[in-house]
């Protein structure tokens, strides 16, 4: 069975809810410990289980597999928010950035902006927060955190 087809049943299989789901991707991460994917859907089948924690250890390993991966930075620093851990996720924004300088790829660009905005206000970091959403071009930019939330409201508790 291919790799990709694998982890297409699996997120399927997780999105129903079905405990199976674990073990196949367990199962993945034995049969291919080196593929950050096997990795990258094992947190997905965590993290849609209400395990961050354990989300966030599978990232870890894949972002040694793959550092230069966006889209780990962009799931680990979302599981760790979740989590409180703002510091952390501002750091995983903060190199999904960077990154999408390296490959000149504005696909996480507003998202990582806007997350990195969010977990800045968490801190109280007002100041941070605003040069972020100075990022963001789209004035009714808005993204799912803990409901829909828009750039209007985080510039508007930013005092601006």
């Amino acid at each position: 069975m291919q790799l990709e087809d694998a982890i297409e049943k699996i997120r399927a299989k997780a999105r129903a809810n079905d405990p199976v789901a674990l073990q196949d991707a367990l199962k993945l991460t034995t049969l291919h410990p080196e593929e950050a994917s096997a990795w990258l859907v094992l947190s997905y089948v965590h993290a849609r289980s209400g395990h961050c924690e354990e989300a966030i250890a599978d990232l870890n390993r894949a972002v040694v597999i793959a550092p230069e991966e966006p889209v780990l930075y962009f799931n680990r620093g979302r599981y760790s928010s979740e989590l409180g851990m703002h510091t952390d996720a501002i750091s995983d924004y903060s190199r999904g950035i960077e990154l999408c300088d390296v490959y000149n790829d504005d696909y996480y660009r507003s998202a990582f902006h806007f997350l990195r905005a969010h977990s800045h206000l968490q801190l109280g970091d007002k100041k941070s927060a605003l040069l972020d959403l100075s990022n963001i071009e789209d004035e009714n930019y808005s993204f799912w955190i803990d409901g829909m939330i828009t750039k209007k409201q985080l510039l508007s508790q930013c005092d601006a």
